[in-house]
């Protein structure tokens, strides 16, 4: 793990072959060499320490027209996931970094992708032209933006929800009204 002498805390760095203890913390001194800093970066080197839990629901729809060489066509999207993270999918989870702010008893958190598995159903015209079920179930960007936001400089542990207005993408018309919701909490020591 890199340490740094600024009281912003450096990322660690990937080890391999370590014998450090499976779950890391380290504590950087402040720039003048006063003391302790306040910040502490967490991760876990082992996952069998790092026990988190992921749970995504996904329930979008999306309705509005899309341009076809024989106009505007109506079409329907929708997407639905109530998705439960097993042992494989929540390794990348373990691999994220938690910075912890003991002065302002706050976390700044980066949480990587998790691949969500649902359903996929999208009419055109009223024709089908997707019907998939186990499917990656993309999350939405703007979503996702949102709750990392929330996640920095953030209590630790707390509930947040918001409802998104997001523009249709290019060739379609209609907007996608999203509701967030996440939840969290971090009992790093």
């Amino acid at each position: 793990m890199r340490r740094s002498r600024s009281p912003v805390p450096a990322l660690p760095r990937p080890t391999t072959g370590s014998k450090r203890p499976a779950a890391t913390s380290s504590r950087c001194r402040s720039a003048r060499g006063a003391g302790p800093a306040r910040f502490l970066t967490y991760s876990a080197t082992v996952e069998t320490v790092c026990q988190p839990e992921y749970h995504a629901r996904v329930r979008s729809s999306a309705d509005g027209t899309v341009s076809d060489i024989q106009g505007q066509i109506p079409f329907t999207q929708t997407s639905s996931a109530d998705f439960k993270a097993g042992p494989l999918q929540i390794i990348p989870l373990c691999r994220g970094v938690v910075v912890a702010d003991s002065g302002a008893n706050t976390i700044f958190v980066y949480p990587p992708d998790v691949a969500i598995r649902g359903k996929v159903l999208r009419t055109e015209n009223k024709r089908t032209t997707i019907d998939t079920s186990n499917t990656t179930v993309r999350l939405n960007q703007e979503a996702m933006d949102w709750v990392v936001r929330q996640l920095q400089a953030a209590p630790r542990s707390g509930k947040q929800r918001t409802t998104l207005k997001i523009p249709a993408p290019a060739g379609e018309t209609g907007e996608k009204l999203i509701k967030v919701e996440m939840s969290w909490s971090f009992e790093g020591k």
